[in-house]
C-alpha cells in the first residue's frame, strides 16, 4: 500500500486503493439486506479468509459492531491466520485505522474503540458469556467439535449478532 498522500486527488486513490469495496468481486461482498448469517462456501483461492478480514475490519471501522467475534478451528488458526495472516485483518486493515493485536488477551483493538476476541472451537464454552455485535467463523467445516461450536456462536441470547462464515468445498 502507497504512503498517504496530502492532496484531494492523492486522498482518493488511497481511498479506492483501501476500498474492499472496489476491489472485491461482486460475490465476495455481503448479501443485500438485513441477513443474520452469510455463509461463504468455495474453494481454496477465492478469498474467504480476505472476506472474512475486510468484513470485521468494516464493521469495527465503521461502527456497526464494537464487540466481533473472531471463531476458529484453533488457537493458532486464529492468530497465525485470522488476524495475523497475509489476508488477516491487521493486513487488511485501513492505515487511518489500524487495530493492535494482544495475543497474550486474545484480543484485537481499534482505534475507535472496537473490539473482537479470539476463540478456538476446540474450546466452545469459552463462547458462553461474552456479548458480541458480529461473529466471523473460519473454516467451520474444518471445526473438529462442530455440533458444539456452531451451537455456541448460534445461540448468543443478548444480540443477533451478524455472523459472516466459511468454510471450503471438499471434494
Amino acid at each position: 500500500m502507497s504512503t498517504l498522500r496530502p492532496d484531494l486527488a492523492g486522498r482518493l486513490a488511497d481511498a479506492l486503493e483501501c476500498s474492499w469495496g472496489a476491489r472485491a468481486r461482486p460475490n465476495q461482498l455481503p448479501p443485500p439486506g438485513d441477513w443474520a448469517i452469510w455463509l461463504l462456501l468455495a474453494g481454496r483461492g477465492f478469498g474467504k479468509t480476505r472476506t472474512l478480514s475486510e468484513m470485521a475490519n468494516a464493521w469495527a471501522t465503521s461502527g456497526l459492531a464494537k464487540r466481533i467475534a473472531i471463531v476458529a478451528a484453533t488457537a493458532s488458526d486464529c492468530r497465525d491466520v485470522v488476524v495475523e495472516g497475509e489476508s488477516g485483518i491487521l493486513a487488511t486493515a485501513p492505515p487511518w485505522c489500524q487495530p493492535i493485536y494482544e495475543s497474550t488477551r486474545r484480543r484485537v483493538s481499534w482505534p475507535n474503540g472496537a473490539i473482537a476476541h479470539t476463540f478456538s472451537a476446540e474450546e466452545p464454552e469459552r463462547l458462553r458469556g461474552p456479548q458480541h455485535d458480529a461473529a466471523i467463523c473460519d473454516e467451520l467445516g474444518s471445526w473438529r467439535c462442530c455440533a458444539i461450536g456452531k451451537r455456541g456462536v448460534m445461540t448468543w441470547p443478548q444480540f443477533k449478532p451478524r455472523r459472516l462464515r466459511h468454510t471450503i468445498i471438499r471434494g
